[in-house]
Formats: structure tokens, C-alpha cells, sequence
């Protein structure tokens, strides 16, 4: 055989390898036309995900795009790369399918199985069926309000730590420049790991590095990582078979190690505490209990395993640092951005403290209505959330046939057992039929005499439904507590990186050993004739959630009380 032959045949070969792959990435495309229903048009293999796929827009704004394609329908079609996916966008269908008829669509599609992930498999967040039903009434009592309440003190200490760690790095007068993201993660890092598991630790000392990148890791997905994830989106028999882990072993092994050796100290020392932790060491008490008893007439309950503790604490660190602290940074910025919503909220709590004889506790914070527009509050309405949503879309898989009835703009759609459906979170949360000039960071939306114009199910950064975030009372609570705080102690102000061209009044000085481009804004105020609106947060495009890549730099510093 010369070279031509072989050369003839590699391009034989080739062309059906293109082939297989054509028919393989487009042998489903006219999967909602055959249902009459509009979609957006796929790219062969890479369905709608390819401008995410090649980092060309963020994973929100791909979701708020295909929202955008598809309104004016209840109900419309996308595809994640070769799988098709409903996308529901009318919020009363919302209201429905997930709420009103909530037992058929109780899981998630998620590839966090016991299969992929031994552990973090066996968490709430990733059980189906009536696996999850009896974690989630086990875990319901973590976070209640009366749990906000008592850890307050826990919060108020872990505040002082970090006000430490910013006295030692501050000028002269007082002013700090920090990246705001590495701050509050730590901060929040000591939070949950104090209210949570009763650690003491102290990010900002680097003796307890460890267990503060461990946990950091443990929510960030970039670089591989994120090629893992989309393995198991896209071919995930194949990701099972070469057996691939999203989380790296080595930070499961730490973290469990820790949490597992705390579990045993307190069972064998027979000590207790008010945290989540103690919640499911309680749980597995009674459990052991009953089956040494035994049931009459029912088999008795399988006694919770090291590893099922495990798996839920992963899930206070999964979901509550990420989370927290995305809302905490986001709120942050747009304080020092807007200064006339942080004076307002600065006046509100020294009200509230004035009325408090000066003492900062829960009770005063519950007394700051402004408080409640910005970041938080109990009838799930915060500003903040609504422009920076912790998760691009929610998901639900079918578990039982359903039909949705038709209407003016869509067909009537059957769905069957193992259909996968989205909503866009951003989608919704910046259309401008529900939310007037989305853009723009007005907490006015959320005020008393204003909520109430909201469309239900509109404001969906929590999820619906009974598979609502288990941590929405402590995500809602926890920021506003720690804003208040904050504000009560410094002023936020943006440095020169975050200003983006707009014309403004400063008073700037230079840090000692920065460069000049680093210049700080100790008095910023826009001018009302101002032609240009700052440019948008370069957000990353490597990654699901909102993670600025150059972080976000502002100046701390000391606040008198008129």
C-alpha cells in the first residue's frame, strides 16, 4: 500500500468520522418542530450553548439570550449542545408546573450522583424522590428565622476579626483599599463555619488557609473543572465511564476528615451546640435509637452514615459561601456606586441605633426598612439578587407524564417522564415588562409601597417550589445582618479601576506604594448632566457564576455619625 493509499483512506475515514458526528449533533434538531413549538436554532453538537462554549458571552447572559429569542411563548425549545431542553418562561405556567403541580417535576438534572461523587452525591442538593423528601424534612429546621436570630452574636464576632485584619492594613486616617470578593468570602467562610459546624476559624490569618481555600474550591468550577461539568452535560456515560470527578478528592478527603472528627468529638464527649451540625448528629441519635428498639409494623429507619453528615455540611459550604458572598460583593458595589442609596441606608441605621440606645443587635436590624429593598428581606424581594442572581436558571426533570394546555401563543406541549426543563433566572429578572429599566440598581422597586406591583414569580433567585433553596431565610438574613454592621461602622467608596469614564466630583489621594491608575475616591458624586452610564462589570465568561475577573476594589473607611 503506497502513501496515497493510506493518505486516501485517512480521508475516507475522516469523512465519515464528520459524518457520524453530523448525524450524531443534529440527528435531534427537529425535536420541537415535530411538537410545533418555537425554538431557537441549533448549531450541530453545540446545540444554543456555543457562544458560552467559546467564552464569547457569560453563562447568564447566554440564558438571558435564548429568553430573549423566545419571548412572547409560554413555552419555547433550546438545546444543551446535542439534548433538548424546555424553556419556561411565562411566570404563571411557572407557578403551575412548579408549585401547583410540583410532584411532577421534584428532581433536578444535576450530575452530582452517588456514582460520580460518593459523597457530595448523598447531599440534599443532589437526592431525588423520597431520598430527598426525608433529607430536606430533616435539614428544614437549620435555618429559620429564630436560627438568624441566635447567631447574631456569631456574625457580630466574626465581624470584629475582620475589622482587626483591616486596622492593621488601614492609612493613618482610617481608609482601607480591599478587593471586596476575597473579603467577604472570608469573612462569610467564618460565618457558616461558626454558625454551621462550630469551627473557630480566622480566614485572615494564614495559619487557617487551608480550610478556607478547601472551601472556596469546593464552589469554584473554571478550568477543568468546568470541562468535567460540561463532560457530564453532554456525554455523561461516557464522563461516568472514565469516571470523572467534578470535585477533586483531595478537597472532599480534607473537608471530610475535619467534619467527621468534630462529628466523633462531641458523641464521644457528649457535647452539644445550636448548629446544623448538631441538627444531624441529633438526627442520627434518634435514628439508632428506633432501630435498637424497632418499629412495630414498619422496617426501622436507616441510621444517617458519616458520609450522608458529610454531604449535607458540603452543602451549607457549597451553597452558602458562594451565594452570600456573591450578594455581599454586589451590594457592596452598588453602594459605593450609587452613595445617595448608601447615605440613605446609613441614616436609616443610625435611627434604628439611636431608638437601640446605640447597641447593634438582630432586633434593630429588623427595624430598617431600606435594609429590606437593598439586600433583605423576609418577603423575598432584594435589589441586589435581582441584578446579580446567585444561579443563571433554575432546573426541573419530569418525573410522570404531564401536559401543559395550550394557549394563545403555544401549542399543547406533552411532556413525558425524563424531560428536562429550564427558566431563566436573569431572563426574567431583567426583562423590562416586569422590571422598568432593569439595568439600573433601583431598591425603590422593593420598598413597602412598591413590592406589590411585582408579577409573582418574576423574582426567582431561590428557585420555586418545594425544591426552593433550603438556605433562602439564611441567604436572605445573613447579608443584610452583616451590611448592617458595616455600614454602621464605615463608608463605602470606590476606587479609581471601578468608576468606568463617568463624570464625577472626587477627592483622591494615592496609596502608599500603588501606582497612580489606583487612586482613591473618598467623595464620589455624579453629575446630573452626566452623558455616559458606568460600563458593565467585565464579568468572567469561564465560569456559571457572576466572578469578576480583575475583583472588585473599594475603599473602607471610618464613618462619623452626624
Amino acid at each position: 500500500m503506497d502513501v496515497w493509499q493510506v493518505f486516501g483512506w485517512l480521508v475516507v475515514i475522516s469523512l465519515l468520522l464528520l459524518l457520524v458526528l453530523y448525524v450524531l449533533g443534529t440527528h435531534n434538531h427537529d425535536y420541537f418542530s415535530r411538537r410545533k413549538l418555537k425554538f431557537i436554532r441549533p448549531a450541530p453538537l453545540l446545540g444554543n450553548m456555543g457562544p458560552y462554549a467559546f467564552q464569547k458571552v457569560t453563562f447568564a447572559r447566554l440564558l438571558s439570550d435564548l429568553y430573549d429569542g423566545l419571548k412572547g411563548c409560554n413555552i419555547g425549545g433550546v438545546f444543551e449542545f446535542i439534548h433538548p431542553r424546555y424553556l419556561v418562561l411565562d411566570p404563571a405556567l411557572i407557578r403551575t408546573m412548579f408549585v401547583k403541580d410540583a410532584d411532577c417535576f421534584t428532581d433536578h438534572e444535576l450530575p452530582f450522583t452517588e456514582h460520580s461523587e460518593p459523597v457530595f452525591g448523598k447531599s440534599v442538593f443532589s437526592l431525588a424522590g423520597d431520598k430527598w423528601k426525608n433529607m430536606r424534612h430533616i435539614l428544614s429546621p437549620a435555618y429559620t428565622s429564630s436560627k438568624l436570630k441566635s447567631m447574631f452574636s456569631l456574625l457580630a464576632e466574626c465581624e470584629t476579626q475582620m475589622m482587626d485584619h483591616l486596622k492593621v492594613s488601614a492609612r493613618s486616617d482610617g481608609r482601607v483599599r480591599v478587593e471586596v470578593r476575597d473579603l467577604v468570602s472570608r469573612f462569610t467562610n467564618d460565618t457558616l463555619a461558626s454558625t454551621s459546624f462550630g469551627f473557630q476559624m480566622n480566614s485572615f490569618k494564614k495559619t487557617n488557609e487551608r480550610y478556607f481555600e478547601s472551601s472556596r474550591d469546593l464552589t469554584r468550577f473554571h478550568g477543568t473543572r468546568n470541562l468535567i461539568f460540561l463532560a457530564f452535560m453532554f456525554v455523561p456515560r461516557f464522563a461516568k465511564f472514565l469516571r470523572l470527578r467534578i470535585i477533586p478528592s483531595e478537597i472532599i478527603g480534607f473537608l471530610r476528615s475535619l467534619i467527621v472528627s468534630h462529628v466523633t468529638k462531641r458523641e464521644t464527649e457528649e457535647t452539644s451546640r445550636p448548629d446544623m451540625l448538631q441538627l444531624l448528629i441529633d438526627t442520627r441519635k434518634k435514628q439508632l435509637r428506633r432501630s435498637s428498639e424497632g418499629q412495630r409494623g414498619e422496617s426501622a429507619p436507616k441510621a444517617l452514615s458519616d458520609d450522608d453528615i458529610v454531604a449535607q455540611a458540603l452543602v451549607f459550604i457549597f451553597g452558602g459561601l458562594e451565594t452570600t458572598s456573591t450578594v455581599l460583593t454586589f451590594a457592596c458595589y452598588e453602594l459605593a456606586l450609587h452613595q445617595d442609596v448608601q447615605r440613605r441606608l446609613a441614616a436609616e441605621i443610625d435611627a434604628s441605633l439611636g431608638v437601640s440606645g446605640g447597641k447593634l443587635t438582630y432586633e434593630t436590624t429588623q427595624n430598617i426598612p431600606y435594609l429590606d429593598a437593598v439586600i433583605s428581606d423576609v418577603t423575598n424581594v432584594p435589589e441586589t439578587l435581582r441584578m446579580y442572581p446567585p444561579a443563571a436558571f433554575l432546573d426541573r426533570s419530569c418525573v410522570k407524564p404531564y401536559v401543559i394546555p395550550a394557549s394563545d401563543d403555544s401549542p399543547e406541549v406533552h411532556l413525558k417522564k425524563g424531560d428536562r426543563l429550564w427558566v431563566s433566572v436573569p431572563g426574567l429578572h431583567y426583562d423590562p415588562d416586569y422590571f422598568p429599566d432593569p439595568d439600573k440598581f433601583d431598591p425603590e422597586r422593593f420598598t413597602e409601597e412598591n413590592k406589590n406591583n411585582i408579577t409573582p414569580f418574576t423574582f426567582v433567585p431561590f428557585g420555586v417550589g418545594p425544591r426552593t433553596c433550603l438556605g433562602k431565610k439564611y441567604v436572605q438574613g445573613y447579608p443584610g445582618l452583616t451590611l448592617s454592621l458595616a455600614v454602621a461602622r464605615e463608608s463605602i467608596n470606590l476606587t479609581w479601576g471601578t468608576t468606568f469614564h463617568y463624570p464625577f466630583v472626587l477627592d483622591a489621594y494615592v496609596l502608599p506604594g500603588s501606582s497612580s491608575d489606583l487612586s482613591v475616591i473618598s467623595s464620589l458624586v455624579y453629575c446630573e448632566e452626566g452623558p455616559n452610564p458606568p460600563s458593565p462589570l467585565n464579568f468572567s465568561k469561564k465560569v456559571f457564576t457572576h466572578y469578576v475577573e480583575e475583583g472588585i476594589w473599594l475603599v473602607l473607611e471610618p464613618r462619623t455619625t452626624p
